[in-house]
């Protein structure tokens, strides 16, 4: 009665990928944008010491 279709499962598998994928990036966009501005505030630290 309930037959399990390739074409059904892939379906799923590919909405499933398009929520998740969106989300890992703006988690590694965010990420990788507070590393950087953490590293370009010990750059000028740096900077400021040594005037």
């Amino acid at each position: 009665m309930s037959d399990i279709n390739a074409g059904d499962v892939f379906f799923q598998l590919v909405m499933l990928l398009f929520l998740i994928v969106p989300a890992v990036l703006i988690f590694y966009g965010v990420r990788s944008w507070r590393k950087r501005t953490k590293q370009l505030e010990r750059i000028e630290r740096k900077l400021d010491e040594r005037r």
